[in-house]
């Protein structure tokens, strides 16, 4: 899939030698060679890039253009000192002029690896959508798109051995990995099968095919161990959590 790149530089020689620069890409092409703002974000609501290679002395941002088909932003400077002085959201990556072939390059890249994150997270939408539906009344997710180093992949939910709270964020323990996911554990809680997940603290909950014992502490709190030695805290509050699961007269 061509990465389309709209090039907008009031400099004439400096947007000129971008133009040829972004072409030497075969997997690349110029859908745009805009000199001002105006035809700047005309080339942004028309063309679609998914990369343009902005100048910084243009100085409206052009993603402001349309949200909906906001392209990656490479910021064009003569100097560091530049890029730190323009206004408006920070860029995906900038390059300084005169531009060198190595530097444009690397700026693809970039742009490439944001546009496949991006048809990434709506395949995980597309795919989250038929999951949902497959099997009938079930609607709870069964996968999350995770991300591994500079890849993404799915987790199937029911391999995750517990979850905790940490701010704005939830961080999934798998073995020894661990995934920070974009979302409160509240919201994540509704996701899951309350049959196989236990919420045993404000800020954990845990796959109880995972828990290899519980322990009684002190101040009405439990020691859940996982089988790979992990402990947990169970807090007094969620005693009562485990109560469906003991055996009759117990």
């Amino acid at each position: 899939m061509s990465l389309k790149v709209v090039v907008a530089d009031a400099n004439d020689a400096s947007r000129q030698a971008f133009c040829r620069l972004v072409t030497l890409d075969p997997e690349a092409e110029v859908v745009g060679d805009c000199w001002d703002v105006r035809s700047g974000l005309d080339a942004v609501r028309h063309s679609r890039p998914d990369a343009i290679f902005w100048d910084a002395q243009l100085r409206e941002e052009p993603r402001a253009a349309d949200p909906r088909i906001a392209p990656f932003v490479i910021l064009v400077a003569n100097s560091e000192g530049h890029v730190r002085a323009a206004t408006g959201p920070l860029p995906g990556t900038y390059v300084l002029r005169p531009p060198d072939r190595i530097a444009v390059q690397d700026a693809l890249e970039k742009a490439k690896a944001h546009r496949d994150r991006a048809l990434l997270a709506d395949l995980a939408g597309a795919v989250g959508s038929l999951l949902e539906n497959f099997g009938g009344s079930s609607r709870r997710r069964k996968w999350v798109l995770v991300r591994d180093g500079e890849e993404s992949r799915f987790l199937r939910l029911r391999d995750i051995d517990w979850l905790e709270a940490d701010h704005n964020h939830v961080r999934l323990h798998v073995g020894t990995n661990v995934y920070p996911v974009r979302e409160s554990l509240a919201s994540f809680e509704r996701e899951l099968e309350p049959e196989q997940f236990l919420r045993i603290h404000r800020s954990t909950i845990v796959n109880i095919e995972r828990v290899r014992s519980i322990q009684p502490w002190f101040g009405g709190r439990s020691i859940v161990i996982l089988r790979d030695g992990s402990r947990l805290t169970m807090s007094a509050g969620y005693q009562g959590r485990i109560r469906p699961y003991r055996l009759l007269g117990s």
